[in-house]
């Protein structure tokens, strides 16, 4: 059955409108290999989203795959005790391999992780108050995240990024605040940034959690955290069992063992199957070859997508990590243009979200990539969706504008003292009522 009559069917009995249909191209995955996919009318495309971060070693990744079979054909998926070899080897690897982690709790999904540190520093510290900036998750505590705010049902005030705002909630919050849980954007926050923001915790005797879901195996082999950023707590999922459903939340020994206090469970977190494909993945990633080379592509794609951009008068600018990078173009609108015309030559991708290549990523990869935007670029151009565009450069402003508008994010010249004054205001009325 071809494209559009699955998506007929789709929308009859199963899809959103919006999420499924009208946000992204017209086409259904059949089968990918690799970094390609072949949709459901038989055409390939190259994917530079690589499943929304979650397959870094690329589709069906032979290491990985037999690891997978192994562990269903001849030990089993799960089993009825909450413990099992996998997870314990797993546990030991990642206390390894991450500065933060002395003690591993797993979960299915990069939401799941988010929620459950939240759970643990409420029941660690007997503190209600969340601190939040970035994305965490699409579970009923974290809604409010696009803009500056207090969440009074969840108890959560945002704070944009905003070292200035966390500082003075640390201080006006001494006693309230459970956590502090940030999200790195690396186009618009350095390193530098997040250690500002865990000294602050650390000052204030409030745990820091780094939601490492999308950057905790993309942003470096080892994160942030890796780059020298403390946490107490990490999220770590997108990439960890190369697309099966598995994350981690790893800290310290004394948050971490809040677990049966904040009455954390779940039946299928303990399947091993993922936890096989995970202690498989780590071991691929040992030596670090693979995240060099794919960090030279990613570095190389960047700069080629640009150039094209310069080169077309398309205003655009590409910022982030070579294996999280985004485009942020002269208006969105101008950006879904793009999209589309790339989806029409072989590439998809999200220009107004966030690329990820993977491992399979080489420089055919990279060529096509950079062939079928510059042929987008060329036809937007004709097409007269860059009109009033051509030859501006992205400013300040729209740099800004975007970060606003995706990550939530506040600058020092937004106007934020009613909302920091609504969240004081809250977190006293919550000290006192205790």
């Amino acid at each position: 059955m071809d494209n559009r009559s699955l998506l007929v069917k789709a929308e009859a009995v199963t899809a959103a409108r919006y999420y499924d249909i009208d946000a992204r191209p017209p086409f259904i995955v059949q089968k990918a290999q690799g970094a390609w996919l072949e949709d459901c009318d038989g055409r390939t495309l190259l994917d530079m989203t690589s499943s929304n971060g979650t397959t870094l070693f690329g589709y069906r990744r032979a290491e990985i795959d037999k690891a997978i079979e192994e562990q269903v054909t001849q030990r089993g998926l799960m089993f009825p005790t909450t413990l099992s070899p996998q997870r314990i080897a797993l546990a030991e690897r990642l206390v390894d391999r991450y500065a933060a982690a002395e003690k591993a709790l797993f979960f299915r999904t990069g939401s799941e992780g988010t929620s459950a540190a939240i759970r643990l520093v409420r029941a660690y510290t007997g503190r209600r108050v969340i601190l939040s900036s970035g994305y965490h998750g699409w579970h009923d505590w974290h809604r409010g995240f696009r803009q500056v705010c207090w969440d009074a049902q969840n108890e959560v005030f945002h704070f944009g990024y905003s070292l200035e705002a966390l500082a003075h909630l640390l201080e006006q919050g001494r006693g309230a605040i459970a956590g502090v849980i940030v999200t790195p954007e690396p186009g618009w926050y350095s390193a530098d940034d997040f250690r500002a923001m865990s000294r602050l915790c650390a000052q204030a005797g409030v745990p820091f959690i780094l939601d490492e879901v999308m950057s905790g195996l993309r942003y470096g082999p080892a994160g942030l955290n890796g780059a020298g950023v403390p946490a107490d707590l990490l999220v770590i999922c997108k990439g960890l069992a190369n697309g099966m459903a598995l994350s981690s939340v790893v800290g310290k020994a004394d948050i971490i063992d809040a677990y049966d206090a904040a009455g954390l469970a779940g039946t299928y977190n303990k399947e091993v199957t993922p936890m096989a494909a995970a202690l498989t993945a780590l071991d691929l990633l040992e030596d670090g070859t693979l995240h060099r080379s794919a960090q030279a592509i990613g570095t190389a794609l960047m700069n080629e997508l640009q150039q094209q951009a310069d080169e077309a008068g398309i205003p655009l600018w590409v910022t982030g990590a070579p294996l999280m990078f985004k485009t942020v173009f002269g208006s969105e609108a101008l950006g879904d243009a793009v999209g589309q015309a790339c989806f029409e030559h072989g590439l998809f991708l999200e220009c107004n979200g966030t690329h990820m290549i993977n491992f399979a990523f080489g420089e055919r990869e990279k060529d096509h990539a950079v062939a079928a935007f510059a042929q987008a670029l060329r036809e937007v151009v004709v097409s007269g969706a860059a009109d009033g565009l051509v030859g501006t450069r992205i400013v300040s402003e729209q740099r800004k504008a975007y970060a606003r508008r995706a990550l939530g994010a506040v600058f020092e010249d937004d106007d934020i003292d009613v909302p920091m004054a609504h969240g004081v205001a809250a977190i006293k009325k919550y000290l006192h009522a205790s």
